[in-house]
């Protein structure tokens, strides 16, 4: 006779939540503190678990109340890196996929929150930042810091291009750019390679300012899909939504967007949040593209 068929367990982003809960509500700050400091990598498996929730509503839904949950747990240990790093990777990703579309004043603060806590994670000053001595800090950077440098720097790039009309959101710009351009000599494949297209994006809106024309956007961000190897939607998202639609290439546009329509969500499980929500958004553009055309 075959067993019965077993539940399937909790998404393990939720198992996480109620981990947290659980060291927040029963034990004393003392305790947080010593509980924290033994599980660190928790807070690396937060970051990684979400994104790969394949369910955008129930990800939409419980990322908030988890977020918070991490800043209660933050005061009890207010220098805790990982704890720093994940509100980065969260606050972010949040913006990112379910705010900046629909509510994109509310996102740029998520953005904001998203890049401080980055920052802080990673020791950077606001005088650092003023001063525009972005090299001095790259130079301490390791290898174990590119995750919260990438993330970083993605609420850093969404945050200014949400502020194009504050002078001092623009002044950031060279700064952060140079922070992405980090990303891609240390670990060009990092994230599949997302980084390049994030780079043609910034070319196609800031193209003539930075000496670029919308040829060298198309080479990085047919770099992306070298190393995605098409499997992130989010590079082929990215670059119909803006280097197809600058260039008023019309097939381009229509092609790319019927990639992620078409595919499968799950091809990497690591990233299947970002894929479902990509596909959501992809449909859509395609409804509309009359819209983008002339």
């Amino acid at each position: 006779m075959a067993k019965a068929s077993q539940q399937n367990p909790l998404p393990y982003f939720i198992r996480i939540t109620v981990f947290l809960l659980i060291i927040a509500v029963t034990l004393s700050s003392s305790c947080v503190k010593l509980a924290l400091r033994f599980s660190q990598s928790i807070f690396d498996d937060f970051s990684q678990s979400f994104l790969q929730e394949c369910d955008p509503q129930l990800a939409r839904e419980a990322l908030p109340g988890q977020l918070k949950l991490a800043e209660a747990l933050l005061q009890e240990a207010p220098g805790n890196k990982k704890i720093l790093a994940s509100l980065c990777t969260g606050y972010t990703g949040y913006a990112l996929l379910f705010v900046e579309e629909g509510q994109p004043a509310r996102a740029s603060n998520l953005y904001l929150r998203g890049l401080q806590y980055g920052l802080k994670s990673l020791g950077v000053a606001q005088s650092m930042i003023k001063g525009g001595k972005i090299n001095e800090f790259l130079e301490r950077l390791s290898h174990n810091d590119l995750s919260a440098i990438f993330w970083t720097t993605v609420a850093w790039l969404r945050w200014i291009s949400l502020n194009l009309d504050k002078p001092s959101a623009l002044a950031q710009m060279p700064l952060a750019v140079t922070a992405l351009k980090y990303v891609m000599n240390t670990d060009p494949n990092y994230f599949y390679g997302v980084a390049y297209a994030i780079m043609g994006c910034v070319l196609v809106s800031q193209g003539s300012s930075l000496g670029a024309d919308l040829s060298t956007a198309r080479e990085y961000f047919e770099k992306a899909l070298q190393i995605s190897k098409k499997r992130l939607f989010l590079v082929q998202f990215l670059y119909a939504r803006y280097y197809a639609v600058a260039k008023q290439d019309r097939d381009l546009f229509r092609s790319l967007l019927e990639q992620v329509v078409n595919g499968s969500p799950s091809t990497i499980k690591e990233v299947c949040l970002v894929n479902q929500v990509m596909k959501q958004r992809a449909k859509v553009l395609l409804e509309s593209m009359d819209e983008f055309f002339v």
